[in-house]
């Protein structure tokens, strides 16, 4: 079944924000992150993940009912699962995920240091390279291609652009049509799904 999950990002100063969201147990959590390049870290995560159809991601994990040292579960009625379980969905989550995200975000530095903007073709930059390349690119689990890229980067400029016009306390909102993560034999089922030391 697909379900939207809709974040909200309320701007505290340039470099930093509340994110805000509802998960799939009706639960409302609440996280902290850093806007140091413009544009804050959870929302690239949220943009990429989204793009490259990266369900065990960040937040198609948040989304399940991961709890990373950096959430907070602002609302809720009773659990109707133990925090262990929770916290069990953490598990896993590592620095590739991490280095997706990173690796698509400098496309859109490398491409804008050439003076690129949407709807103009995306250059063949490095950065772009290496994510085509299966030899090099991170093992994440995602479906990577020069069109799923380009959207990635392409929503990614334009939050950067709307992320930059708001004034402190504005916010800005994006939704994606989360899906289950895929099992894989890192992920044989949904109580041992993977964590991110946040």
């Amino acid at each position: 079944m697909t379900r939207t999950l809709t974040v909200e990002f309320v701007k505290i100063t340039d470099r930093s924000c509340l994110a805000r969201a509802r998960r799939l147990d009706g639960a409302m959590i609440e996280t902290t992150a850093t806007a140091r390049d413009g544009l804050p870290h959870d929302l690239e995560h949220l943009v990429v993940e989204a793009a490259l159809d990266c369900g065990n991601g960040f937040w198609g994990r948040v989304w399940r009912g991961a709890e990373f040292h950096s959430i907070r579960v602002a609302g809720s009625g009773p659990r109707r699962r133990p925090r262990s379980w929770n916290r069990q969905l953490t598990r896993g989550y590592n620095g590739w995920n991490e280095d997706l995200v990173t690796k698509v975000v400098a496309v859109l530095d490398e491409a804008a240091g050439r003076g690129w903007s949407p709807p103009a073709r995306l250059p063949d930059v490095p950065a772009m390279a290496v994510l085509l390349d299966v030899r090099r690119r991170p093992p994440a689990e995602a479906t990577i291609s020069r069109d799923r890229i380009t959207a990635a980067v392409t929503e990614l400029f334009e939050a950067r652009q709307e992320w930059g016009s708001l004034p402190v306390g504005g916010s800005l909102s994006r939704a994606w049509q989360a899906t289950p993560a895929r099992r894989t034999a890192a992920t044989p089922a949904r109580r041992t799904a993977a964590g991110r030391p946040r």
